[in-house]
Parts: structure tokens; sequence; C-alpha cells
């Protein structure tokens, strides 16, 4: 097999981890003595930046903490960034706590987040020649081998192709909805032959990502992880879904759209309320917009009408956009020594000395530290509820449940049992929204008792109790 070229890529000088660079602090503004809850925000995530230039942090940990700040960001422009826009376009002109406008701080908010992408981008930058000497490759077009060229060939042909639908935009064709965190592919268009769509000059191509990897492990020498990105095997092939034409531009774009949702604690039917507002959050107004500066000057403007986003929304990178799915390559690099070492949740000597949960708490109150200390105990404590035959009833608040989740299967388990289970399902958990109303319902067609949170809160408590018989007496 061929071997990868080195490098021809010229990269930032790595970091001085003596001296490494500053993040700026806050400008305070004088007046009242406060900070902007949204710029504080910023500054957290700042942190979770700190963390990725560290050089005593492992290099794939590193890539971890680039992932989960973009991801934290996703959510800021969402909700955060998103809530000063309504301010704004509701013609709120009063100074906040901190003495700022809502138009003052948005400005101060896109100010601030672009010297933190700017940083974030330099850091990754700088990761990379050590992912290159550790033998893990980000390849681009003109580092790929003949071979790597001819798997990507077919993996494009046998698993892209049928996915992706081009969308172009002509008289015929209004400019299509941009969904939200979706990478796309703005292809510019001159037609060469004359069949060749002569009225299209741009087409938007939805970046699959959802359904298929971001980073795409292709052929290399032994040892070696290389990956391309899923954007760059596409803008390989792209003259294969154009034919008669000639791409001038092909650059990648990223929409974030507002994703907080609007509910009043007054709605007869909390549950449809939600499940709308679910919905109408997939249409929400464009907040921020990432684009490639290979975009050109003439599309950028088309974008930013077609989306009506206002200069401070716009985002350029020279890189990759949403550095998110960096993630993907941690999970796929097996080499344990640029990770950190796992940390093994701590036994619970109370329960393991015992022959069930019920037992260990019948001989005395166990606290327990998580994640410390395992949270399977709290997980088989309601499994074995749910079968027991003595419980008579299982009372539970959920505030986030997964599409798998091992206590909702559980107290499905009790419902089917006969037991009475009563359980406050928070709705309202930012993002979580749906998986929960799926729970919900599902709990509801077995007979279970639920409520759909308190009116005027949002319930995070986690708590639960389970009632059972024990001799001649109820023990909770």
């Amino acid at each position: 097999m061929e071997t990868v070229p080195q490098p021809t890529r010229t990269n930032p000088p790595l970091l001085d981890a003596e001296q490494p660079p500053q993040i700026p602090l806050l400008e305070t503004p004088e007046g009242p003595r406060f900070t902007n809850r949204e710029l504080s925000w910023l500054e957290f995530n700042a942190r979770v930046l700190d963390e990725a230039r560290d050089p005593t942090v492992p290099l794939l940990e590193r890539l971890k903490f680039l992932a989960i700040f973009s991801s934290n960001f996703d959510e800021f422009f969402m909700v955060r960034y998103a809530g000063i826009w309504r301010q704004i376009d509701a013609g709120v002109e009063t100074p906040g706590p901190d003495g700022r406008t809502p138009r003052k701080v948005l400005e101060a908010i896109s100010r601030r987040s672009h010297e933190l992408v700017a940083m974030q981008h330099h850091i990754f930058d700088s990761i990379l020649p050590e992912l290159w000497a550790s033998r893990i490759l980000i390849l681009n077009d003109t580092e790929l081998t003949t071979a790597q060229r001819s798997y990507l060939q077919q993996y494009f042909e046998q698993t892209i192709l049928p996915i992706i639908t081009p969308m172009a935009i002509d008289p015929g064709h209004p400019f299509p909805y941009l969904a939200n965190r979706t990478l796309c592919l703005v292809a510019e268009l001159e037609p060469i032959e004359k069949w060749a769509m002569p009225m299209a000059d741009t087409a938007i191509i939805h970046i699959p990502a959802a359904v298929v990897q971001r980073f795409i492990r292709v052929p290399a020498a032994e040892g070696e992880y290389a990956f391309v990105p899923l954007e760059a095997v596409i803008r390989l092939h792209v003259s294969q879904l154009y034919p008669g034409c000639r791409v001038r531009h092909c650059s990648a774009i990223r929409v974030t759209r507002d994703g907080e949702i609007d509910i009043s604690d007054d709605q007869n039917d909390l549950l449809l309320t939600i499940e709308e507002a679910v919905r109408r959050r997939r249409l929400g107004a464009a907040v921020r917009l990432q684009y490639e500066t290979s975009l050109s000057p003439a599309m950028l403007a088309r974008l930013t009408q077609e989306l009506e986003l206002d200069p401070l929304d716009m985002f350029p990178a020279q890189g990759l956009l949403s550095l998110t799915d960096l993630m993907q390559l941690w999970s796929q690099v097996d080499l344990p020594q640029l990770k950190e070492h796992p940390i093994p949740p701590q036994p619970v000597t109370a329960f393991d000395g015992a022959a069930d949960p019920f037992a260990a708490i019948r001989n005395g109150d166990i606290l327990l530290y998580h994640p410390y200390q395992d949270f399977e105990y709290v997980v088989r404590f309601i499994t074995m509820a749910a079968a027991d035959p003595d419980v008579l009833a299982i009372k539970i608040t959920l505030y986030r449940m997964s599409h798998n989740s091992s206590i909702a299967r559980a107290l499905l388990t009790a419902a089917r049992n006969g037991k009475e289970v009563a359980a406050l399902v928070e709705l309202r958990a930012r993002f979580d929204e749906e998986a929960n109303i799926a729970w919900a319902r599902r709990l509801e067609s077995t007979g279970a008792h639920v409520i759909y949170g308190i009116a005027g809160y949002k319930t995070h408590c986690k708590a639960a109790l389970v009632v059972r018989r024990e001799g001649d007496s109820i023990r909770r």
C-alpha cells in the first residue's frame, strides 16, 4: 500500500508551553458593578478553550475540548445570542443591570466571540503538526495517494451520491431552506455546454454528516490513521453532480438558527404546546453564518440578504467549520497514550455486600457520590423495583431522558407489571424535549400517571420513591 506523503502545508508554530497566548479579559464598562451574564458565559467557554491549548493535556483530549467549545458555542448562539436579537427586534432599548442596551450587548458578544473563534482555529492549527507526528492525518485533496483517491471515488459513488440532493437555485427554484447546524456546500456554476442548466448559476448541497461520518477514514500505512473530511470528499467529486458545468467556487457554510421555544405557563395542553414549539424551532430565524473565506463576495452578500443577517452574525474561517465533529476523531483513533486514562467509578460496598438493594437500604442510609461512584446502582435499584412483586409503587421525577434510557424502560416494565407508576416528566429540558415527549407518551400508554412539569417552574431535581410491602408493613 502506498504511504501518505509528508505534509506540504504551512502551519503556525506550536504554542509556547511556557508563555501561551493570553485570552483577553472582559473590559468592564463604567457604571453599575454588574457583569453581563452572556459575556460571563463566554469567559466560561474561554476556560474550556484553555484546556485545548494546554500542552500537558493529552493530544486527543485537546481535540475533545475544541469540540466541546464548538458545541457550547452552538447552544449559546441558538439560545442566548438569539435571545438578545429578540430583544432588539422587539425594540427594547433599556439598559440592563450592567449598563448595556441589548444592541451594546450584542456588539460585545460578537467582538468577544470572534476573538475566541480565532483563538480556537489557531489552537487547532497548532495541534495539526502534533497529530501528524503521532501518525494521525487529516488530509486535503493535494495530500491523497492514488489508492486513497480510488477508495474515495468508490465511497462517493456507493455511499454519498445516493444520499445527497443538490438543489439548484434559479427562477423556478428559490433559495432553499438551510437547516440549523447543517454543513452545506455552495457551488457557483458556469455552464460550458449549451444543454447544461442554462438558468442555474448556484447550487446548495446539504452535507449528510448526520448519517455519514464527518471524518472518513481512508487506507494508509500500517499504524497510521488517515482521515478526509466529508465536505472535502464531496468537493473532490462535485463536477460529477453538475455535468456540462464548470464549478467556479465551492465553499462550505453553516447556519445556526434561533433554538429557543416560547412557552407560557397558562397553556391548556403543555404537551401539545411543546410539541408544536419544537417543530417551530427547526424553522427559527438565522442568527449566525459560518463560512469559508473562499466564498465569493457576491455569494456572501446574497446569503446575508437571504438569511437576513447582520454583519455581527458573520463568522469567516480559513479552516474546518464546525469543530464539534472532532469528537469523531477521538472515538475513531485507538491510541490510549493520547487520551486521559479512564477512571472507573468506585464500588459501593454497602450494595455489593447485600443480597439486593432493598436489603442494603434496610441496613442503613447509603450516600452515593456521582460520578465518583457508579450510577448503575441507581439504575439497578429502579430496575429491580420494577420487577419485584412486593413493590407497590414507584414515584419519580425525570428531567433529561436519552432515547435508550434504562430508567424509563424500567418504569415501562413496572407499569406493565401492574405497579402504580407516577412520573413528573419535565418537558422543558432544553434540546431534550423530543425524547422526553416520546417517553412521556409511552409511559402514559402503559398506564403510568404522568405530570408534565409544574406551571411557572422547571423541575431539575432527581428524586425517586419506591413503596414496598415488607412483612405486614409498608416501607418507603
